[in-house]
């Protein structure tokens, strides 16, 4: 059970790392130096869905583009090994991603373009 905790704090606070910090700049400011990178790559992430995905295919290739980067997050913790890869924990994460891309894409209302405008 330890090992699917903190396989899902790896992959779903993927600015923990920064954390290490700590020894040099103390408890206080690590904490808040990781919190915040993490907050911003996730402000950035969502800045970046919200511009690219204003129809509903290209929200749909944002989320697997996503599920992409989160599994070579986890190929790349594993030693790039997919015998090492906590796949429990990997798809908790996954399922626990795509909550705000539900919320977000039921309640959007999508462009209508026709194929020939692509």
């Amino acid at each position: 059970m330890s090992d699917l905790i903190n396989d899902l704090v790896y992959l779903l606070w993927p600015a923990q790392a920064l954390a290490v910090v700590e020894v040099n700049i103390g408890t206080n400011k690590a904490i808040f130096f990781a919190v915040a990178a993490n907050i911003l790559l996730f402000g950035i992430v969502g800045v970046l869905v919200a511009i690219v995905a204003k129809r509903r295919a290209f929200f749909i290739i944002m989320y697997f583009l996503l599920s992409g980067l989160v599994l070579y997050w986890a190929l790349w913790g594993a030693g790039f090994s997919f015998a090492y890869i906590n796949w429990l924990a990997l798809a908790v994460a996954l399922l626990l991603y795509a909550v705000p891309f539900f919320i977000i894409g039921s309640r959007m209302k999508w462009e209508n373009r026709d194929s020939r405008d692509y």
